[in-house]
């Protein structure tokens, strides 16, 4: 009888071996295939930035040519010297935005008596634009920007 226990005995060790094994190989082959947990990515930051659109100087008034404004975000920023000769309050700047599809005056950004400079923000629906621009002799500058919305680099 002893050596039948043993033979029983062995053969359940090697089935039991056999299972464990047969059990660890199906883990091993699915742990190739089964989705595994993702590093959490940072998060995204998104950001608005100013693309330049056109820029123009002079001296007196004028109109623009028409630009197109895509986002509907964008800002004008404007410089003025006055110049000799008249009181410098009495010299004008003054900015306005026109659409270009009715030629309509929107609104007057800027009104500045004598030197300055400035920013002016508009949110309008995307379309072309020109601006007029009076100034009873003083210099400007005018630049017209876009936003620009993107993801900011993450920098560590």
């Amino acid at each position: 009888m002893g050596d039948e226990l043993r033979v029983w005995i062995g053969a359940g060790r090697r089935r039991w071996l056999a299972g464990a094994a047969a059990i660890v190989a199906a883990a091993w082959v699915v742990s190739d295939y089964w989705p595994r947990p993702r590093a959490e990515a940072a998060p995204k930051v998104l950001a608005m930035g100013w693309s330049p659109v056109f820029a123009q100087s002079g001296r007196g008034g004028a109109q623009t040519e028409s630009f197109e404004i895509d986002t509907g975000q964008w800002r004008i920023k404007w410089t003025v010297e006055s110049g000799e000769g008249l009181d410098a309050q009495e010299r004008k700047f003054q900015v306005g935005v026109h659409s270009t599809v009715s030629g309509r005056l929107m609104k007057v950004v800027v009104d500045q008596r004598g030197s300055g400079d400035g920013i002016a923000y508009l949110a309008e629906e995307p379309r072309p634009f020109f601006l007029s621009i009076e100034s009873s002799g003083a210099e400007w500058t005018v630049l017209v920007e876009e936003g620009v919305f993107g993801e900011r680099m993450q920098m560590h």
